[in-house]
């Protein structure tokens, strides 16, 4: 579950810190404040009731909202009607609720949602009728408003109504009796009305409980009161000054020894049957409201309050303890130890100390980082970056030594330091641990280091794994040698495991092989790493349990013959308070109890305690079958499935769960396998066929049964003999009728083949025809243009002659000879002789299949040079050399060829050639 999560520190033990594993003095709880928009409800929660499989049910004005343990959902009635009272009835799994002008009833359906059925509507006159309470008595559910009293019997279906001339105030059910207050005085309610006792109050009465022979009363402004079948008397005058003060808006019942009591003014108040205030929870230390409209708790036993303004979580995970300093600013805890009966806590402030009452005090001269502590039993020593301090009587003594990291064992009486100077060697003297020289041969600077059996020093330089070989007496280096891995460039990390220095990425593990002088990967750590989520920035092991830290998430790994299983995720409401990523690292203060520190404090986790909780079975709330195309919702009320999707994904939504949501999964007896519940269990991996899913609840021990399903995914029409069978019919028909319809394709077929033949040799007859034509017409096309290239050359010929004789003729001094005359006119005769013309007009007539007859037909105003042109255009001659056949200059047949266009009425993107050629 999202939400803000804030420190509050409730009742102190007053132990010994020696005695960690039996008991520690901070017992913390975390809030989580969560807002109408996670809840999806409105900011106004009326009343909370804890239902079976980890349910949790809210009234809002927004309608109904649900908390399954994992995911909320919100649901609104027909009406959207405005809820304000809730009742769960375990016996009917049936969700009762009661709120403006209605009440009604929600179930669940087989696909995991609530559906409501109208019970009671008002229609009266006069205003709006309230019901502020429903309660089940007998074999009714009674609905209470400040003027009537309803009752819905569950065995008939009917309604009963009473109405009052007083004021009702509430109504009550404490064990075996059924309560009302009207006015001032409290009555039984029977069958046959209402008997009254001799109990007054003149204060409403919120909440009714009965312990050993008494009966207490929380009322709205007078405190508590407490009725021994006598008197009527204070419970407690200090607690009722309080809470009258406060004013009590809501009560329940926590446990058997102490009431949840929500004030208007001053939030929680946990108040135990002697009356003393346990524990105070306001806006001082948590909650984001003070009015606190509804209590409840669940079957975790984490408390659940119902504000105006939201709704607030209180986690009581009694494996997971916090410590936040509320009064002082300690910064980032980088560290801690158990020392002399104190906690020590060391941050980038300084060091403080921590007693077993809560004092916090600041050791004087220590400001600055704290990065680590030694403990040797004796003294504690403080890694700081001014030096290594020795701790006496509160009081810190500066070693010669330069400002060190972390110290660790070494062989015999030496310890190795990584420090700012590099790497220096400590020795035991007279039971004082002290400085005694720098390693030489090594300056680098590390914040972590190892040491392993063998005696060799571990650095991380550079991400780079390097081995330190230190001389026999440790005073200088006589080998470093630096060790690729397989992975380069991703993030290395190291731990100290089984005795063994291994090193890891996010998927790999390696260590050192003396024989090999090498880094060899390791399966057995691998498959440790693969258990987390991503590379752990630190890792520790006590026995066969792993703790690591990854980015904003602990958890926890448990080996089981050297198989690994994730038990859940540790300390998570801390996730949002860490320190820097690359400093966060576990400190174990005894066999039990694991140690992070945080922003302003310390988280704390107990590997013995049990969880906390009623030990409930698992249950599923919805299943989804999840396709390539598709997803499908299968009902939760049987436990077979045949599921005909292709590669289904499913995702079983579960409610039941613990505090860290973990369960473990198997499929056909195979090895469990553990994972976390963020939103839904998904599995994807089942081949065609028959299998058993076993789901089981992984942080109670595994002693309740595993919750199994029988699911077949159907698998194609190949998979299942009968389909076989009839495929095969199916086939052989197929092939018998395909045989015959190939016979006939081919008779079909010759036959067509046959047609196409003789198509085929008509065509190629006409093909041939058309081509002896075509030759034809090509033959008389040269035989024409044989011709008219003789009248091109004859009238060039004479054209020749011609120019010969005018210039003879003018060379004859303007005597010109009769003869000389005679020659050029007899001359222009040929040239201009029509016989040519006729000639050629007949003979090209007859060729292009009576052109001149069609030319003159569509237009009969063309004279003969006209015509002329339009012939010699249909052989694409040139203008030159139609102005050489009509003896006339190639301007004017460029003229004649445009009034001819106009004539011919042609457009202008028209080719008159084109044209010719088309008559």
């Amino acid at each position: 579950m999202t939400g803000r999560c804030i420190y509050l520190t409730l009742s102190l033990l007053t132990c010994n810190l020696a005695a960690i594993a039996n008991g520690w003095p901070f017992r913390t709880k975390m809030i989580d404040n969560v807002s109408p928009s996670q809840y999806m409800g409105d900011m106004q929660v009326w009343d909370i009731k804890a239902g079976n499989d980890g349910y949790v049910f809210f009234a809002t004005a927004a309608g109904l909202t649900v908390w399954d343990g994992v995911r909320w959902t919100s649901y609104r009635s027909q009406s959207d009607s405005y809820l304000r009272a809730l009742h769960y009835d375990a016996e009917t799994s049936t969700l009762y609720s009661a709120g403006n002008d209605e009440f009604g009833a929600w179930t669940q359906n087989p696909y995991g949602d609530f559906e409501y059925k109208l019970l009671y509507s008002y229609s009266g006159q006069g205003g709006v009728q309230v019901f502020w309470r429903c309660v089940r008595y007998g074999n009714k559910v009674y609905f209470q408003s400040h003027s009537a009293l309803c009752s819905w019997n569950i065995t008939t279906h009917t309604i009963e109504e009473q109405a009052f001339d007083g004021n009702v105030s509430y109504l009550h059910c404490s064990n075996d009796s059924l309560y009302l207050q009207l006015d001032d005085r409290l009555y039984i309610v029977r069958e046959n009305g209402l008997v009254p006792t001799s109990i007054n109050i003149d204060s409403r009465i919120v909440f009714i409980r009965k312990d050993n022979g008494l009966t207490l009363f929380f009322t709205e402004d007078k405190g508590i009161y407490k009725w021994d079948g006598k008197a009527l008397q204070t419970l407690n005058n200090e607690t009722s000054g309080k809470l009258s003060k406060a004013r009590i808006f809501s009560a329940g019942r926590y446990n058997d020894s102490c009431t949840l009591v929500g004030s208007i003014v001053d939030g929680l108040f946990i108040v135990n049957n002697a009356g003393k205030i346990i524990d105070h929870i306001s806006d001082k230390n948590g909650l984001n409201v003070t009015t606190v409209l509804s209590t409840a708790s669940d079957n975790l036993e984490n408390i659940w309050l119902g504000m105006d303004g939201g709704i607030a979580q209180i986690c009581n995970d009694s494996r997971n303890i916090y410590y936040h300093s509320s009064q002082t600013n300690i910064g980032s805890v980088y560290c801690m130890a158990l020392f002399a009966d104190y906690l020590f806590l060391g941050t980038n402030k300084g060091l403080y100390r921590l007693s077993a009452t809560l004092n916090l005090e600041f050791i004087q001269e220590s400001q600055g980082q704290v990065w680590n502590f030694f403990n040797t039993g004796s003294e504690l020593f403080v890694c700081h970056d001014k030096g290594l301090h020795a701790l006496n009587n509160n009081k810190l003594d500066l070693l010669p030594a330069p400002g060190v990291w972390v110290i660790r064992k070494h062989l015999n009486n030496t310890y190795i330091s990584a420090d700012f100077a590099g790497i220096s060697v400590y020795e035991m003297q007279n039971g004082k641990l002290a400085w005694r020289n720098k390693l030489e041969g090594y300056s680098g600077l590390n914040n972590n280091l190892y040491t392993d059996k063998f005696g060799h020093i571990w650095l991380l330089d550079s991400n780079c794994p390097m081995m330190v070989q230190p001389s026999k007496n440790l005073r200088y280096i006589d080998k470093i040698k630096l060790f690729g891995v397989a992975e380069k460039g991703s993030k290395l990390s190291m731990s100290k495991l089984d005795n063994e220095v291994v090193f890891y990425t996010e998927t790999s593990a390696y260590v050192y092989n003396i024989a090999m002088d090498s880094l060899m990967y390791n399966s057995h750590y691998s498959n440790l790493i693969a258990a987390c989520s991503g590379r752990p920035i630190s890792l520790i092991q006590t026995g066969n349990n792993f703790i690591y830290v990854a980015d904003n998430q602990v958890g926890l790994i448990e080996r089981v013959d050297r198989q690994f299983y994730k038990r859940g995720n540790l300390m998570d409401k801390a996730a949002d308070a860490m320190i820097p990523r690359e400093y966060r690292a576990f400190v174990q203060l005894s066999d039990n109890i694991i140690a992070l520190g945080i922003q302003n404090g310390a988280a704390f986790h107990n590997l013995s305690e049990a969880a906390t909780g009623n030990n409930i079975p698992l249950k599923l709330r919805r299943l989804e079958v999840e396709s390539q195309d598709r997803t499908t919702l299968l009902p939760t009320d049987v436990d077979h499935y045949s599921i005909s999707e292709r590669a289904p994904k499913l995702k079983f939504y579960l409610t039941g769960l613990g505090t860290y949501k973990t369960v473990d999964y198997r499929i056909d007896n195979s090895e469990w396998q553990a994972v976390i519940v963020d939103n839904y269990l998904e599995i994807n991996e089942l081949q065609y066929g028959k299998h058993t899913v076993e789901i089981r609840n992984a942080e109670y021990n595994n002693n309740l049964p595993p919750y199994t399903y029988q699911i077949t995914i159907q698998g194609p029409w190949f998979y299942y003999r009968p389909y076989i069978v009839a495929i095969l019919l199916v086939a052989i028909l197929t092939t018998f009728f395909i045989i015959q319809w190939y016979i006939r394709q081919r008779k079909r077929k010759r036959r067509h083949f046959q047609i196409i033949q003789s198509e085929r040799m008509k065509h190629q007859r006409s093909l041939h025809e058309m081509e002896m034509m075509r030759m034809e017409m090509k033959e008389r096309d040269k035989q024409l243009l044989n011709f008219t290239m003789e009248n091109i050359n004859r009238n060039n010929m004479l054209n020749e002659i011609r120019d010969e004789v005018v210039a003879l003729k003018e060379n004859l001094n303007n005597n010109p000879d009769q003869r000389l005359r005679s020659v050029v006119r007899r001359i222009d005769s040929h040239l201009s002789n029509k016989q040519n013309w006729e000639i050629f007009k007949k003979y090209y007539n007859n060729i292009h299949d009576g052109f001149f007859d069609r030319l003159i037909r569509l237009y009969s105003d063309l004279t003969v040079n006209e015509l002329k042109i339009c012939a010699y255009l249909k052989l694409d001659l040139s203008s030159k050399e139609i102005a050489t056949l009509m003896s006339i200059s190639t301007t004017s047949v460029e003229m004649a060829r445009h009034r001819l266009r106009k004539k011919l009425n042609l457009p202008h993107d028209k080719s008159l050639v084109v044209y010719m050629s088309e008559i």
